[in-house]
């Protein structure tokens, strides 16, 4: 088995998975409790001015748990598309099917 095989392989794999998870109960009960916990960190850094400059390192890291709650919601969505990418590109490079 190639590389681009094994490539090839892995992406179907990470494919099949991810849009499992994307379509699952589970995952949208999981974006809720996010989308909650994100527009409470958000309101917390937006609404609330900071009463002194010391502050400033607490509202930082509440941007980072923004930024980081963001990217997990965002993750599964990436790696799918990325691993359509693969297979897209692989298959018009080489002629295989996403079956392989």
């Amino acid at each position: 088995m190639s590389a681009d095989d094994e490539l090839l392989r892995e992406a179907v794999k990470q494919k099949n998975a991810f849009a499992a998870l994307l379509q699952s109960e589970g995952w949208d009960m999981l974006m809720k409790i996010f989308q909650e916990q994100l527009e409470t960190r958000r309101n917390q850094v937006e609404l609330n001015p900071l009463a002194s400059v010391d502050e400033a390192f607490g509202q930082q890291f509440e941007r980072g748990e923004i930024a980081n709650l963001r990217l997990v919601m965002n993750l599964p969505q990436s790696v799918l598309d990325s691993a359509q990418s693969i297979i897209d590109t692989t298959k018009e490079t080489e002629g295989h099917d996403e079956d392989d």
